[in-house]
């Protein structure tokens, strides 16, 4: 045998410490930190039966059972009907018109404004959204002119701005908050 030099395998040798044929050359002993496994013994299948013989028992493995759907037993619930706007009563009038029609105004009281602030609308129900969000401006500017003894509220408008780019909506409601002329016995 020539001479071998450091880190130099013998002729033939695996480097890998197994032979070509991919078998341990030291039996079935585990490699390091493996534990020993057990050979493979492949199971026998069980026996059939021959013609004319009875079934045997099933094994005790069987596949999940599919579940079966019942006949509906309840006719079918019909879609809810849109929602709609409904008009609001309050206890001080507000109109769109300047004046009230056989009342005069006595003294200005001053602008009024009410605010409502929502997130965006959508969806089937997004004009009765829209109407109600109006309402509660309508509502807010009312509570002002209330506050400051108003007998009315003329000249109502309504203004709405986009805030922000998720469509963030102000809704604002302003008009004249008037005191009246009492009315005459007809």
């Amino acid at each position: 045998m020539g001479r071998m030099s450091h880190g130099q395998q013998p002729p033939g040798a695996n480097p890998y410490g197994q032979n070509p044929y991919g078998q341990n050359p030291y039996g079935n002993q585990p490699g390091y930190g493996q534990q020993p496994q057990p050979p493979y013994r492949p199971q026998p299948y069980p026996p059939q039966p021959g013609p004319g013989q009875p079934p045997q028992q099933q094994s005790p493995w069987q596949p999940p059972l599919q579940p079966q759907q019942p006949p509906s037993l309840h006719t079918p619930v019909p879609a809810p009907l849109p929602r709609k706007a409904v008009m609001s009563r309050r206890e001080i009038l507000s109109l769109t018109t300047d004046s009230v029609p056989g009342r005069e105004v006595t003294e200005v009281l001053g602008e009024v404004v009410g605010v409502a602030v929502r997130p965006k609308i959508s969806g089937p129900d997004a004009a009765v959204l829209l109407a109600e969000h109006r309402q509660e401006a309508v509502d807010a500017c009312v509570a002002m002119a209330r506050a400051a003894s108003a007998d009315a509220v003329v000249g109502l408008r309504f203004d709405s701005t986009l805030l922000d780019a998720s469509g963030t909506a102000e809704i604002v409601a302003y008009g004249t908050a008037v005191k009246l002329s009492p009315t005459s016995p007809s």
